[in-house]
């Protein structure tokens, strides 16, 4: 016991590389929210009659898009040696890039005073590849989650060490809720997200300039050295080439449980996050308020992301060994509050919707959205990556439903 004990140790810097990619990953999706966060009225008063519905629904969709395409390449460079710190160290230098490309007509604006700076055509490319870029950074960083938490963290913390890394993407869904209602309450206060947004990147890419080596100084598990043992295997041996990306996918193909779980889990994701995108366009037409709608937004956004949090040390600390039954309790209460936050939205006769009905379901559907989400999540980095999935129901909802 005492040999194990030296011989798998932790480092207490773990916490501040999770940190900064927490801060990256909460980022990206906040940015991928930007141009559908705001009223319609704003967006246009701000960058002109071009931004319309369709084009801000263009703008949202490069994520599903661009992500389920990039899907690949990141498996590619995180199944690599140092593969981890490859795709994180991607992910930040791209949301980076695109942070500071799409500011750039914004940034002319306030310094110049010219408002058609953000609304000519030049503009609008600067807003798309800047989006394009996000979604581009999606994977890298989503992909990284459970490689992240085998590598740095021992077995006793990697559950929840996982679940704060997957929910920080959902915290920028938190955040972009509230920004109508403190960080843009009025069109000419637009650059303040873009400011804010810009800021978020830059923070992670100094702490991991500080601080983040391709592996630790002693692995915190034997999970950790036992992977790090086999890309070092595949190296000597010669078999680390360019059929990497198709081996990572063996394992899927061979489990029937294990391809069932990601593609359960994608789906009810890529639901999950189409609806929390447009919530605020959906309610619009109701008579809620849109103060109501931003608190209701960040409310069940907040309880998805506690709920996952308390689902990881709860796993941790004594369901370790029953994932599947955490899984099923949770897809249980999702769909018992689907039913709920159904029938508490307007019906087509117009009634009016309640909005403390409105508020507690989507609240408890949230909760138990994300409850199952550390316990698949934890199975495998592919099954966090393959979440990308999500891109079909996220695409159909937004383009055929909105």
């Amino acid at each position: 016991a005492a040999s194990s004990e030296v011989r798998f140790q932790s480092e207490p810097k773990r916490w501040c590389i999770l940190v900064a990619f927490m801060v990256a990953n909460l980022n990206q999706c906040l940015c991928n929210m930007t141009f559908s966060s705001l009223a319609p009225a704003a967006m246009k008063d701000y960058f002109g009659a071009g931004m319309t519905k369709e084009t801000t629904d263009l703008l949202l969709n490069w994520g599903p898009l661009f992500g389920a395409a990039f899907f690949w390449p990141a498996m590619a460079v995180s199944s690599r040696p140092g593969g981890l710190r490859q795709a994180i160290w991607w992910g930040v230098v791209v949301m980076l890039a695109a942070n500071v490309v799409r500011s750039v007509p914004v940034l002319i604006r306030e310094w110049s005073g010219e408002p058609s700076s953000t609304s000519s055509a030049w503009a609008y490319c600067c807003y798309h590849l800047g989006q394009i870029l996000v979604a581009v950074a999606g994977p890298f960083l989503m992909g990284s989650v459970t490689l992240l938490s085998v590598t740095w963290f021992p077995e006793c913390e990697r559950t929840t060490a996982t679940a704060l890394a997957q929910l920080s993407n959902g915290m920028g869904a938190t955040v972009a809720y509230l920004t109508p209602l403190w960080l843009v309450p009025s069109p000419e206060k637009m650059a303040n997200m873009f400011y804010f947004d810009l800021a978020l990147a830059l923070v992670p890419a100094g702490l991991l300039c500080c601080y983040f080596p391709a592996k630790p100084v002693r692995f915190p598990s034997a999970a950790a050295a036992a992977h790090h043992e086999h890309l070092e295997t595949r190296i000597h041996e010669g078999s680390l080439s360019g059929d990497q990306c198709r081996t990572c996918f063996r394992l899927p193909r061979l489990s029937l449980s294990f391809l069932l779980l990601i593609l359960s889990i994608g789906t009810v994701s890529g639901f999950m996050v189409a609806w929390s995108s447009l919530f605020q366009t959906t309610l619009e037409a109701t008579e809620l308020s849109e103060s109501f709608v931003g608190w209701t937004g960040f409310g069940n956004a907040l309880a998805c992301n506690l709920s996952g949090l308390v689902a990881g040390r709860f796993i941790d600390k004594w369901y370790r060994h029953r994932l599947k039954t955490s899984i099923l309790v949770g897809f249980t209460g999702l769909l018992l509050c689907v039913v709920w936050l159904t029938f508490s939205m307007p019906s087509a006769a117009g009634a009016k919707p309640s909005s403390s009905s409105s508020s507690f379901s989507s609240s408890f559907y949230s909760f138990f959205f994300r409850s199952h989400t550390p316990s698949g999540a934890c199975s495998s980095g592919v099954a966090c990556n393959a979440m990308q999935c999500n891109a079909c129901p996220a695409l159909w909802m937004s383009w055929g439903c909105a």
